[in-house]
This record gives structure tokens, C-alpha cells and sequence, in this order.
């Protein structure tokens, strides 16, 4: 109906102008205030299974693909570490991310859409900007909280000032490449070695060592070990940890190790079958991630993110120097684009059974094909900028019911010097409540994409509305996205540019992209479907 893509409109002017809108901003004071005692009680009323503050670790894996890990694909590729985390975690099923690395990033970071953090395109090495600096990251938060922090790998948020480099945005120690890209071995970008060892918090120009000696070593396996390092070092009786893997994997150029490839052997296709030895050398990575923790004893009070930087890249996108055999199937379109293939991320939450999340996954709340309506994971529309309130929320939740439990020894926290280190208001929303209380309504209903630059350039909104089934859960009944811009672009002859009306199936052509409001992922009611090789989302 012409309303709803009217209100849709509104929405744009208004996020254009920067206002604000009921839900759309979270203040980090109201966050951990009041929040606290409510996030300390389970969903059954009694006290959590905590024994204090959750140590986090936030993985994300470079240009993922919607299609990629093998839960997704028939177990095509070989990720038996990530399937069984995915699968026995919350998988968040309705997840969307910045189409391109650097916008991405930075959204994660700061919890901000590209219209107020202001990156809007890759920051290349010899780009003189950054995530601007009056802005706090999510490190920054857990820092001010108490955490021992620590980042491993991809950077790229800005470095042609040191105060732009990670440990003065909340890391006490960086090992990593500045940069968007770079060889796997060699650790070159543009004729210049960009792999450098940061040691202490403010570490810059007289502190920040080059770490040549990494040379030739594929870069996965060394993030790994300085992840494990990490871990096997951390006194968990001083302070919680919160560590941020950002493996260079699977991020184009296509190299990997032949041992990892040739666990990919059944993959007739050879680009798909590299790119899959690539993505088993991450899910290898994160599987010696998880022993390091167990090992200390750490595991069970550890909650895991794994999720994707954007889409796949595909050739779809006309960029080929990034499409190196991610598939976004059922989605159309990748990385660079605001197609499903570019926004729809992959992402899951994994916590161990002494987080808040512990006792929800026991009782399979969330699981993939666990929900009454055959559904599974986790539906609610859940935004890159929701990430950092809802591990802060999660966190803070484990901390609230260790405080109910004071036999528990873990160290003090003090969160309300989270909320007085921050005074921006965050677009990200905190699902914490949510994820332990599947009665509670859903905390957003809409969510905004971006791409500024072309041909590919546009501007996308996803909105659901949701109604309670008589068992108290929330399902979307109506899911839509509205585009505008230069996005038919992105069609090619492998993605045929077919649509889905609220009616029929229609060509994109027939379709004026800056007025017409329609429902994402229906299933075809009349003839012509669209053709096999095309994807059902936008």
C-alpha cells in the first residue's frame, strides 16, 4: 500500500537530517543502570548461572558469504568447528551489515550508521582518514568497564595518524596490518610490508615495532597463535578479557595452504574449492581459539561472535579483483552492493554455560529448527549496529547475576564508567534482553543500508512488522525493503535482474526503485518464476 512506502520515505529524510526516532538510538547510561537487575534474572524469573562478568571475543571473518559455511551449504565446505558453534549458538538469521569493509568496520565499532560515523567507502593506505576520533569504539567501552583488550589482525579504521591506529581506540595490544588488503605471505600492500606489533596501550610512532619477521607465514596461522597467545597469558582474577579476531580470511587475493585445500577436494569448482580451503584454515583457527580458552578454563564464561565484515564478494558486483569463490546463494548480489547478497550477513552467538547465554542455549530457545512455527534462530531483524550494545548488554547481564551470587570470585566491575565514557547515543540496539526473554518484543523493527559510491551507490531500507504467536514468541508476518539509487547496476547475466512484487514475479526494469515498497524473500504466487540462477531478495 502507497503508505507504507510513504512512511519508508519519512524514514530516509529523517535519518538524512539525523534526528531521532522512538528506538532507533540507545544511550549507553540507560544501558547499564537500571538494565542490570532486569538482564540478571533468566527467562524462567530465577537467578542466572553466572559466576561474573563474560570474558567476549568478537571473530569476524573477511568478506564471509551468506552461502559459505557448511551448515549452510550441505557441509560443501569444510567448517566443522564454526557448523557445530552456529549450530549449537544462536544463529542470527535476520542480520545485516554495511555492503563494503571499511563502513563495516566502523559500524561494528561504533555502533553508528555510516550517516553519523561518516565512513562511507574503503580506506585505502594512502587515504587520510580514519573513524573519526570524537568517537568511541566498542573496545573503548570495555576498557572503561574493566576488560583487558586486546585486537589481532585487519585494522583497517584509519592509521595515517597514530591516534587513529587501534591501541589508542581502546586496545592495550595489536598485532595486524593497518590497511584494507594485502598478500597472505608477503604482508604487501602497494609495494610497502604493512604488518606491525603494537605492544602496550598509546603504542604509535616511537613504540610500534614492524613485524618483519613474519614474512613468508601465512597470515591466519599467526593471527591464531597471537590470539591463543592472548588467551594462555590473560589473568582472568584480575579482569575480564575481550579479544577481537579480525582475520585477513577470506578477504581476496586467493591463497591458502595446500593441506587446507585439499580438505576441500570434493569441490569440482577450483576458485570455490581454494576459497574453501581458506575459510577451513579460519574454522582450524577458531578451533584452536576455543581449546586455548578451555584449556583455561575460560570457555564456559566466554560468549563468541563470529560474524562477516559485508557480503561476499561475487561477480556479480562487476568488481572482479574481490570475487574469489564466495557464494551469497539464495541472495542476489555481493560485497559493494545493497542487494541481499551485500547486506545479508551471517553471523552467530555462542556463550558458554556460565554466561547469561548459557542457560537459553541449554533449553534450545534459539537453535536452528528448535522454534514451533519451524522456524529457528534468531529472527528478529538484528543490525551490524546492535553488535556492540548487545555484547555489552550480555556482558553486563553475566556480571548482574554474578553480583547475585557473591561466593562467585570474579573481578569488580564498574559499568557506569562505560556510560560516562560515551556521550554519543548509538543507533545499535541491545538484543541482550531479548535473546534471554523470547516473550519480549522485538527491539527494532527497521534497518539501513548504505553504499555511496558508484556505479554501485544506493540506499537501502529493511523494515518487518511482527505479531506474538499464542506461545508469547515474535514472528515477522511482513518483511519489505525499500531501495533507491544507482542499484540496478548491480545485475549481470549470472544474476538476472528479476524481483518479487507483493502480486507476482516482475523484472526489476518494471519497477520504480525510489517508490515502491515490497516484500523480501516471498514466495512466487503467479508464473513467470524467476529464472534458477537468480536470487529471491534484493
Amino acid at each position: 500500500p502507497d503508505w507504507r512506502g510513504t512512511a519508508v520515505a519519512a524514514v530516509f529524510t529523517c535519518m538524512a537530517r539525523r534526528l531521532s526516532w522512538p528506538g532507533a538510538a540507545t544511550a549507553l547510561s540507560a544501558l547499564f543502570t537500571a538494565s542490570l537487575t532486569a538482564l540478571a534474572v533468566g527467562t524462567s524469573g530465577g537467578a542466572l548461572a553466572a559466576s561474573g562478568p563474560s570474558h567476549v571475543v568478537l571473530v569476524v571473518v573477511d568478506d564471509l558469504g551468506y552461502n559459505d559455511l557448511g551448515y549452510r551449504n550441505n557441509y560443501a565446505v569444510h567448517t566443522p568447528t564454526l557448523d557445530n558453534l552456529a549450530l549449537n549458538g544462536v544463529v542470527l538469521e535476520n542480520y545485516y551489515v554495511q555492503p563494503v569493509c571499511t563502513p563495516a568496520r566502523a559500524t561494528l565499532m561504533s555502533g553508528l550508521y555510516t550517516l553519523h560515523h561518516g565512513v562511507t567507502d574503503v580506506i585505502e593506505d594512502s587515504t587520510a582518514s580514519g573513524l573519526p576520533l570524537a568517537l568511541g569504539t566498542m573496545a573503548d567501552a570495555f576498557a572503561a568497564a574493566g576488560y583487558a583488550t586486546h585486537a589481532v589482525g585487519k585494522w583497517n579504521l584509519g592509521f595515517f595518524r597514530e591516534e587513529y591506529t587501534p591501541t589508542f581506540r581502546g586496545f592495550q595490544s595489536f598485532l595486524g596490518y593497518y590497511g584494507p588488503g594485502e598478500d597472505y605471505y608477503t604482508h604487501i600492500s602497494q609495494d610497502a610490508f604493512d604488518l606491525h606489533w603494537d605492544e602496550g596501550p598509546g603504542c604509535g610512532l616511537n613504540c610500534t615495532v614492524v613485524a618483519s619477521w613474519f614474512y613468508g607465514e601465512y597470515s591466519t596461522t599467526f593471527f591464531t597463535s597471537r590470539a591463543v597467545e592472548v588467551v594462555s597469558e590473560h589473568d582472568a582474577a584480575a579482569a575480564p578479557l575481550f579479544l577481537a579476531l579480525f582475520y585477513q580470511g577470506v578477504h581476496s587475493p586467493a591463497e591458502a595452504p595446500d593441506a587446507y585445500i585439499e580438505l576441500n577436494a570434493g569441490i569440482e569448482y577450483e576458485t570455490r574449492r581454494v576459497f574453501a580451503g581458506m575459510l577451513s584454515a579460519v574454522d582450524e583457527g577458531v578451533a584452536n581459539l576455543t581449546a586455548a580458552l578451555a584449556a583455561k578454563d575460560l570457555l564456559e564464561d566466554t560468549v563468541l561472535l563470529v560474524t562477516t565484515d559485508n557480503g561476499g564478494a561475487t561477480d556479480s558486483t562487476k568488481l572482479d579483483s574481490d570475487a574469489i569463490g564466495s557464494s551469497n546463494f539464495p541472495f542476489r548480489g555481493g560485497k559493494h552492493s545493497i542487494w541481499e547478497g551485500g547486506v545479508h550477513g551471517t553471523a552467530f552467538l555462542w556463550g558458554g554455560d556460565r554466561t547469561a547465554l548459557g542457560p537459553v542455549l541449554s533449553a534450545g530457545t534459539w537453535t536452528l529448527g528448535s522454534s514451533s512455527d519451524g522456524g529457528g534462530g534468531y529472527g528478529h531483524l538484528f543490525d551490524q549496529t546492535d553488535v556492540f550494545p548487545t555484547l555489552l548488554g550480555l556482558a553486563a547481564a553475566a556480571s548482574a547475576a554474578g553480583a547475585a551470587h557473591p561466593d562467585a570470585a570474579a573481578p569488580e566491575l564498574d559499568w557506569s564508567r562505560v556510560a560516562s565514557r560515551f556521550t554519543q547515543h548509538l543507533d545499535g540496539v541491545s538484543h541482550a534482553e531479548n535473546l534471554l526473554d523470547a516473550t519480549l518484543r522485538p527491539p527494532r523493527n527497521f534497518t539501513y543500508v548504505s553504499h555511496f559510491v558508484r556505479p554501485l551507490g544506493g540506499q537501502g531500507l529493511r523494515l518487518d512488522m511482527y505479531t506474538q504467536t499464542e506461545e508469547g514468541r515474535w514472528n515477522a508476518t511482513h518483511q519489505y525493503k525499500l531501495l533507491r539509487g544507482d542499484v540496478k547496476a548491480v545485475s549481470s547475466a549470472l544474476h538476472q535482474p528479476w524481483w518479487l512484487s507483493s502480486e507476482n514475479c516482475v523484472p526489476s526494469t518494471q519497477i520504480n526503485f525510489s517508490a515502491v515498497l515490497y516484500p523480501c524473500c516471498c514466495a512466487p504466487t503467479s508464473p513467470p518464476p524467476p529464472p534458477a540462477t537468480s536470487s529471491y531478495c534484493g
